[in-house]
């Protein structure tokens, strides 16, 4: 499970990193477009300015072949706010994906917490087991280590026994050898000088050969002699063979015992590695044990640490969301009034020209109508004088027609012409304020009011990522790295005013945090938990 939250740790990281990346180029991305706006609307105000000269000159024709050069600088305006919008709703959405990963990065420390305080609690729960049956274990070696002491005990009892029966045993050898040699030491004495003489005998036979017979006999005098000193001996000593017997039984005994005492020992040696070894087996067994848990615990209370460091940091980043979607909302609303502004223009400037071949039409009918109307006349005073009374009718009729069409297309063209002055009104009110937004006269956001609440937001940003960098378990190196590059970058296009103003709302800002940022903190925490 250690392993698969690293894992999982290790991809978030991944994640975040590539997002900074893209948040990065999309700030990036924005102050080029910005630094590009002068040029921008300097190429625009040199097409209004050389078409405004056309005008002037009446060069009415070479001034409306300009109208698709204008059209095209002003949408190419509009379009470089445009993709400031586009890279905006991209700092919004990486935005919203950094607050995604950390909070996924919180919940999956809060999910190792709960592993590692569940491996804790089946811990503690096998120490409780486990110390049961260590008492019992002890218990039983307690019990074996008393009966081995007392075993130790009885041999040191045998061996201070058996050492006092050897000594008596020794004793009584050493009486019963010291009566022999009583008995037999004159008949020894004796035995010993025969051999001397039958060696001596033995010795005149080799060398003596012609002597042989004279030897043998001596020597066959001697060993009547030897037999009968031993026969002497084998009596003495028979005086002594009950003593005798009771020495060897007793030493027969004794080395019996000797061996038993021997196995003994054996036996409790081996008893005693047995019980050392099973001690130490149990001895490992808690040390192994209690450094899983001290492991554990370590861990558990720097998980702890890393998640109450996320969950401030998750509060602080919060509170940074007003001033980062300051700068988003600025450039989005930016793009839209202009693009709402163009929009305007362009569709009054299609109803003003649809309005204008309608009068067109409707002044070629009245006209048309007016043409007819002397005809009508001349035509019925021709059927008048040609007493052709019938046609003179239908023609009245038709000039009545006629007159009355003229009256209700005069009065057509009247109402055309006031929906086309109200339009143009419309139209001068729409382009008055188009190019207002070249001179700045036209209250809408700028490229100054972006950078600054840009520059604010990565400033706000930079401090609170500092502020956490040495807390949060991950790092936040890169995060920092890339945030004073965009600080560095931004800078190069502040004026040293709007710096100093910076710094002033800097300070009021992360100020304003503190109070609530332990709540805030807190409040992460528990939902992560």
């Amino acid at each position: 499970s250690r392993k698969l939250y690293r894992d999982e740790k290790t991809q978030l990281s991944v994640r975040r990193k590539s997002s900074l990346v893209e948040y990065k180029t999309a700030v990036l991305s924005i102050l080029k477009s910005a630094s590009r706006e002068n040029d921008v609307v300097k190429q625009l105000r040199d097409v209004l300015d050389r078409q405004n000269r056309l005008v002037e000159e009446e060069q009415y024709d070479e001034a409306s072949e300009m109208e698709n050069e204008v059209t095209s600088a002003r949408e190419a305006f509009i379009d470089l706010w445009r993709g400031m919008a586009d890279r905006a709703g991209q700092m919004r959405s990486v935005g919203a994906t950094l607050r995604d990963l950390d909070d996924k990065s919180m919940q999956a420390t809060a999910g190792r917490i709960t592993v590692v305080q569940e491996q804790l609690a089946a811990l503690r729960s096998d120490g409780e087991e486990h110390a049961a049956s260590s008492v019992d274990d002890d218990g039983r070696l307690q019990q074996q280590r008393a009966v081995l002491e007392a075993d130790v005990k009885s041999l040191e009892e045998m061996r201070a026994a058996n050492r006092a029966e050897e000594a008596e045993i020794r004793a009584a050898r050493s009486s019963v050898e010291d009566a022999i040699e009583e008995v037999t030491g004159p008949v020894d004495e004796e035995r010993r000088q025969v051999v001397e003489e039958r060696d001596q005998v033995d010795d005149k036979i080799k060398r003596l050969q012609e002597e042989l017979a004279e030897a043998q006999a001596k020597r066959d005098e001697c060993d009547e002699k030897m037999s009968r000193l031993d026969g002497e001996i084998s009596a003495a000593r028979g005086k002594f063979r009950d003593q005798l017997s009771n020495v060897e039984a007793a030493e027969e005994k004794f080395s019996r015992k000797a061996k038993a005492m021997e196995l003994k020992e054996e036996i409790i040696d081996q008893q005693r590695k047995a019980i050392q070894k099973r001690e130490d087996e149990i001895k490992q067994r808690r040390e192994e044990k209690l450094a899983s848990r001290r492991k554990l615990e370590e861990e558990l209370g720097a998980l702890d640490s890393a998640c109450k460091a996320t969950g401030q940091w998750l509060a602080s980043s919060d509170k940074l969301g007003p001033s980062a979607e300051a700068g988003v909302d600025s450039i989005v609303e930016g793009a839209e009034f202009r693009t709402k502004l163009r929009r305007q223009v362009a569709d009054v400037a299609d109803k003003l020209s649809s309005l204008d071949l309608e009068i067109g039409r409707v002044r070629s009918q009245l006209n048309l109508l007016q043409q007819r109307r002397p005809q009508i006349e001349e035509e019925k005073q021709q059927a008048v004088r040609s007493r052709m009374f019938a046609e003179a009718k239908k023609l009245s009729a038709e000039a009545k027609s006629v007159d009355e069409s003229i009256t209700s297309t005069e009065t057509s063209l009247r109402d055309l012409r006031d929906q086309s002055a109200a339009l143009r009104q419309q139209l001068d009110e729409a382009q008055s304020k188009e190019d207002g937004l070249l001179d700045g006269s036209t209250d809408a956001p700028g490229c100054e009011d972006i950078l600054e609440k840009l520059a604010l937001s990565v400033k706000a940003r930079l401090k609170v990522v500092r502020r956490f960098a040495e807390e949060k378990e991950d790092g936040l190196k890169p995060e920092i790295e890339m945030l004073e590059a965009l600080d560095a970058d931004i800078a190069k296009h502040l004026t040293p005013e709007t710096g100093e103003k910076l710094k002033s709302q800097l300070a009021d800002l992360v100020d304003s945090w503190s109070p609530e940022e332990k709540e805030g903190a807190s409040k992460h925490d528990d939902e992560a938990k």
